[in-house]
């Protein structure tokens, strides 16, 4: 096509090539084109071959690239001052990435230098641990909770323990099914409460006494000489066949003491003894219990007045019952019938 209405320098003697600026109303057709000056394209320019750019191509006021094929740089490309693309494969943002992710794969996020990680959903820990070191203070290596940082879970290695710390004087309650399971009450004395459904079940008194209940019952404490079954309650003692019917209690209800000594003898259990509160040793039921056996004798038996009797029986000669009581004098034996009064001597043989 011939050129048409050209205006301003076109061809430089000496070199041979167009210079200045050159207006071309028409189109423009040749093997080889060199330009020196600005080529201003009023309509579309199109290239079948390639395009080189010595310098730097500007543009300016295009809303589209469009590449059919594959764009290449040698170096970075450079959009705006928010993001990189290095020929390395690095990509550089100093912005906020949104959208929901699920087209990037194979990310290595930099948590250390990210002064303040969020997570967006749940952590999935893939099979994997989340480990922490020995805390060596208050601000590393521990699982923190609260706004304060009221609980914190850590292993103190100067003291080789594993601690869980609540820091104040709140309760720290360990829940089952929603319901307070378990409840830690740390007070300003610094005791300690257990409690399971809301009901006392330790109580650790500072400086003082471990109380133990049953169903918010206290039944069990120490003291500061020994340790008490509290209210009445029951000492079971079980033998190797886990039975535990024996059991030794207190039967006054207050202000005084009889200890009452229970056993089970294969199919029920009955009160067999008791020390009373004024001292005596006294059987639970009459005329039924023996000290010692036929193999199995006591030594000897140091009494006062030997009272005898077998009231509520007979004996085995006359089918009588008696009640006496024998006495020691200075020299002599005594009887006495207390059934009439009467007195006896006993008639003594000397024989040494």
């Amino acid at each position: 096509m011939a050129l048409t209405k050209i205006t301003g320098q076109v061809i430089n003697d000496t070199t041979g090539l167009v210079v200045g600026v050159t207006t071309v109303g028409g189109g423009i057709s040749a093997t080889d084109g060199f330009f020196s000056g600005i080529v201003t394209a009023v309509g579309d320019a199109s290239f079948s071959g390639n395009v080189s750019v010595g310098g730097t191509l500007t543009y300016e006021d295009v809303t589209n690239i469009d590449a059919v094929g594959i764009i290449t740089a040698r170096s970075d490309v450079l959009v705006g001052s928010g993001i990189t693309l290095s020929p390395d494969g690095d990509v550089f943002f100093t912005g906020i990435i949104t959208g929901n992710g699920s087209g990037l794969t194979n990310l290595a996020t930099d948590l250390v230098n990210d002064t303040t990680p969020q997570l967006g959903g749940n952590l999935d820990n893939n099979g994997k641990n989340i480990t922490f070191g020995d805390s060596a203070g208050s601000t590393d290596d521990r699982l923190t909770f609260g706004a304060g940082t009221d609980l914190s879970i850590y292993h103190d290695n100067s003291n080789s323990r594993s601690r869980i710390e609540h820091s104040t004087d709140n309760a720290l309650q360990i829940l089952q099914g929603g319901n307070a399971g378990m409840l830690i009450q740390n007070q300003n004395s610094y005791n300690i409460e257990i409690k399971t459904n809301a009901k006392d079940a330790i109580k650790c008194v500072a400086n003082g006494a471990v109380e133990i209940y049953h169903d918010n019952d206290k039944k069990f404490m120490t003291q500061s000489d020994g340790v008490r079954v509290e209210d009445g309650g029951k000492l079971y003692l079980q033998n190797d066949s886990e039975n535990a019917a024996s059991h030794i209690y207190n039967s006054e209800s207050s202000g005084e003491s009889n200890l009452i000594f229970n056993t089970y003898d294969g199919s029920s259990s009955a009160d067999r003894w008791q020390i009373s509160k004024d001292g005596h040793f006294l059987p639970q039921a009459n005329n039924s219990y023996d000290i010692g056996e036929s193999s199995y004798r006591v030594r000897n038996i140091y009494t006062a007045d030997l009272h005898c009797s077998n009231k509520g029986s007979s004996n085995d000669v006359d089918g009588t019952w008696g009640d006496y009581t024998i006495q020691e004098g200075e020299s002599d034996l005594f009887l006495i019938n207390n059934r009439n009064g009467k007195k006896y001597k006993f008639n003594l043989t000397e024989v040494s």
